[in-house]
């Protein structure tokens, strides 16, 4: 009922525990941000990381776009902005830096303005895949896969040059008690997930201990 709008799929479950994410007057607290994405941004070699903002040439660039706070890019509750993968990004955020291109660069003459990530060149966070020793690696595969798919957990765990453990459920392995179990479209989707694709069945998060035993609502404190 107090929600400003609609939240994203990757934080709905939190959206009942505010103050997870913002302080007493309401504002978002940057390190709520790093402490579940931090990581990730490491592995990633993030290429625009918050220090790299601390650099006095960038006080400028700073004044049109704090690019020090994750919440100048990244907001919650803005559905008009909130694109496929629950990504909430602004269409211009890269322009505002980087509007001289257009003029220093005459390959990028007739680019549009929002074309930087969706042309296939750049990421923001995230340039790994651009990378020359990646491209190599995978310059003899086919554009297209056979079967197109967002590697599980597992997919990506074999490329790290170790065997795959065969961890993987499907509809027939949910261990939710008899009055609980799932069924239908609700199965269907929970076989479909990465959770299911990494081995974690229904009580792995709905049983949090033998006292309380089963609970349909899932806590933030249980993903963490």
């Amino acid at each position: 009922m107090l929600l400003p709008g609609q939240t994203t799929h990757g934080h709905y479950q939190i959206e009942l525990a505010c103050s997870a994410c913002h302080t007493p007057n309401m504002g978002v607290k940057q390190d709520a941000c790093l402490d579940c994405h931090q990581e990730e941004l490491k592995m990633a070699r993030d290429t625009h990381p918050a220090k790299k903002f601390n650099d006095p040439t960038n006080a400028q660039r700073l004044q049109t776009l704090n690019a020090q706070k994750c919440i100048t890019c990244h907001q919650e509750h803005v559905p008009q902005r909130t694109h496929p993968m629950g990504l909430s990004l602004p269409t211009d955020y890269c322009y505002h830096c980087h509007q001289d291109v257009l003029e220093e660069r005459p390959s990028h003459a007739n680019f549009a303005f929002d074309s930087c990530a969706t042309a296939g060149c750049h990421n923001y966070h995230d340039n790994r895949a651009l990378y020359e020793n990646f491209l190599k690696k995978h310059l003899d595969e086919p554009d297209v896969f056979d079967n197109p798919h967002i590697a599980s957990i597992v997919e990506r765990a074999s490329e790290k040059d170790s065997p795959a453990p065969d961890i993987a459920l499907t509809a027939d392995d949910q261990d939710a008690p008899v009055e609980h179990a799932a069924t239908g479209q609700l199965l269907h989707d929970w076989a479909e997930t990465l959770h299911a694709k990494a081995g974690v069945n229904c009580t792995a998060c709905h049983v949090k201990n033998a006292e309380t035993g089963w609970q349909d609502a899932v806590s933030h404190q249980t993903c963490a």
